[in-house]
Order: C-alpha cells, then structure tokens, then sequence
C-alpha cells in the first residue's frame, strides 16, 4: 500500500490527474511548461494540513491550486490544505527531486 501518491508533471497537470495513481511516480508529456518551469502534485496527508503557505517550499516553488471533492480551487493567502487534497505545486524543474524525495512514495504497512 502507499502512504503517498505523487506524480511529476512534466506537462499540464490536467493530464496528470487523470493518470492511474498506482503507477506513481508518473511523468506526464505535454504542452503546459516552457523553460524550466514544471508542475508537481502530490495528495496531501495529515502533516501536510495547515495553510498553503506553511508548506517550507523551496525557491522558485509555490502551491498555485488545489483539487478537492472534484472541484478546483485558486490558492491565496487564507487557503488552509487538508488530508486528500490534490496539491499542485508551481515549481523550478532544479526542484523536482528534492520535492520527490519529500512526497515521494513508499510502501508502509496496514495500521488495520
């Protein structure tokens, strides 16, 4: 089981979202970057609660919006995440790997 879905979005996100989760990490193909601009998602968790802002984001990185219950939402200085959310992240592409290894996922046990 995963404890945390990401995906790195080498494209419009949109693509992304529509990706089977399971095969995380997914790079996506697509036109939505140009330079070294780059789009990361992952599923907030319970630590990952708490304003947007409060993330500690590298620079060059920011939390543009957010997918929850199916609908989208800009992010602004009032914006609080919750667990589920589907979290995306504006970033450098020099970032990509120090995001991944923060939300990357990995195989725990069930707490059953």
């Amino acid at each position: 089981m995963y404890r945390r879905k990401v995906i790195l979005c080498e494209g419009a996100p949109d693509y992304c979202l529509e990706s089977n989760y399971e095969s995380v990490p997914y790079q996506c193909s697509g036109r939505g970057h140009r330079g070294n601009a780059r789009f990361f998602l992952f599923i907030a968790e319970k630590e990952d609660e708490g304003g947007a802002d409060e993330l500690d984001l590298p620079d060059k990185s920011r939390v543009v919006y957010y997918y929850r219950d199916d609908d989208f939402f800009f992010t602004d200085e009032d914006t609080t995440l919750r667990k589920g959310d589907e979290v995306v992240i504006l970033t450098s592409s020099e970032h990509l790997a120090e995001l991944d290894k923060r939300w990357h996922p990995h195989e725990v046990e069930d707490e059953d």
